[in-house]
């Protein structure tokens, strides 16, 4: 998995692009950049276009031949409306390529990452517990995955898809019945390759660590999870939920806890390396929060309810912050402005996954406000 990173990394420089530069979405309606120059210096916000929904997300995706960035306008909780998709280059932000697209299937999106032949996107329907791949050329469904629970009353969400160079995978909340899943590319619950792994606890997101293992986000902690075996094994326990996972520059992760002390939510950011966790930010509150790590730069990115942070993440120093003055709103979702893939590269069952894809931060019950002093 570390060689996967590299050669990410290697492609990103071949491609002359800035793979650790931000692309970010605001509840104003509009869509902006932060250049990032190294772990140390960043750019001023700039809003790029204007009209977006309240709520939408953005990701970076892989055609096959350049990448390009998509705007998804998300359906409100409980409607019967599907999410809509704006498409951009990744050199452009100021000029959608596309109108409006429809996406069939598609209700409340929390994930999205394309493959590595870069013909399909995935994309992880909270709404209704499904996971929809679409073509990358005209935006249309080819195939798609409906969760189905042990009764009518448990309904499933699914909280993130994720992929690698062999598989899709997918990480469903279902009260009682989480699970994790394994496709081989071709989203059918009958293939040789098919699992599915049951986890007894309440998830709510993962994030593939550079030794191959997924780190998921508990009711009760951080758990592994090995996808070619099915294995789940709790490695971290916490006072509070985990909110939010994401891996750093090594083979460690950091994490989010949140309690609720009163009418306020307390959260805390933890960076965990071996046997040791170091609290990095203490005793912030809010109601949404988002990290990543910007693996070029060592660049650790905090999305709070009303501002984004950086910091470098090898010494876990504070950077910078913007605020939502200077973002133009309250910040969504962020992404890397930048994902590799391959050209010309074919597979039957369109399995040739990336890992790089996307990194996309959605809003969730969680904020971080100061740093640990």
């Amino acid at each position: 998995m570390k060689k996967i990173f590299a050669v990410m990394a290697v492609l990103a420089l071949m491609s002359g692009a800035s793979w650790a530069d931000i692309v970010y979405t605001t509840d104003q309606g509009n869509l902006g950049f932060i250049k990032i120059r190294n772990a140390l210096s960043a750019d001023a916000p700039q809003v790029r276009y204007s009209g977006l929904g309240d709520n939408a997300a953005v990701t970076a995706f892989w055609d096959g031949r350049e990448t390009k960035i998509i705007a998804i306008d998300r359906a409100k909780d409980g409607a019967d409306s599907d999410d809509r998709g704006l498409v951009f280059r990744a050199s452009n932000l100021s000029s959608p390529i596309t109108d409006k697209i429809t996406l069939h299937g598609v209700r409340n999106t929390r994930s999205a990452i394309s493959s590595l032949n870069g013909k399909s996107l995935f994309f992880a329907s909270y709404a209704n517990g499904s996971i929809v791949e679409f073509d990358t050329e005209h935006f249309t469904p080819v195939r798609s995955y409906k969760h189905q629970t042990s009764s009518r009353d448990i309904v499933p969400h699914v909280v993130r898809v994720a992929t690698d160079y062999r598989s899709v995978y997918g990480l469903v909340e279902a009260e009682g019945e989480s699970v994790f899943l394994r496709f081989d590319g071709q989203l059918k619950s009958g293939t040789r390759y098919f699992r599915s792994t049951p986890v007894k606890v309440k998830v709510s997101g993962m994030s593939m660590l550079a030794h191959g293992l997924f780190a998921v986000a508990t009711s009760s902690g951080i758990g592994y999870m090995n996808p070619y075996y099915g294995e789940f094994t709790e490695v971290l326990d916490t006072d509070a939920p985990v909110k939010s996972v994401c891996p750093d520059n090594g083979d460690g992760y950091y994490f989010v806890t949140q309690e609720l002390s009163g009418e306020e939510y307390v959260n805390t950011l933890g960076h965990r390396t071996g046997d040791e966790t170091v609290l990095v930010l203490e005793n912030g509150t809010g109601e949404r929060c988002g990290i990543f790590m910007h693996f070029p730069t060592d660049t650790l990115v905090v999305v709070t309810s009303d501002k984004i942070m950086l910091y470098r993440a090898s010494t876990d120093e504070f950077v910078k912050e913007y605020t939502s003055e200077e973002l133009g709103g309250n910040p969504v979702s962020v992404t890397s402005n930048y994902s590799s893939g391959y050209s010309e590269r074919t597979s039957s069952s369109n399995c040739n996954i990336s890992g790089s894809g996307m990194v996309l931060l959605l809003s969730c019950a969680v904020m971080i406000m100061k740093r640990r002093k």
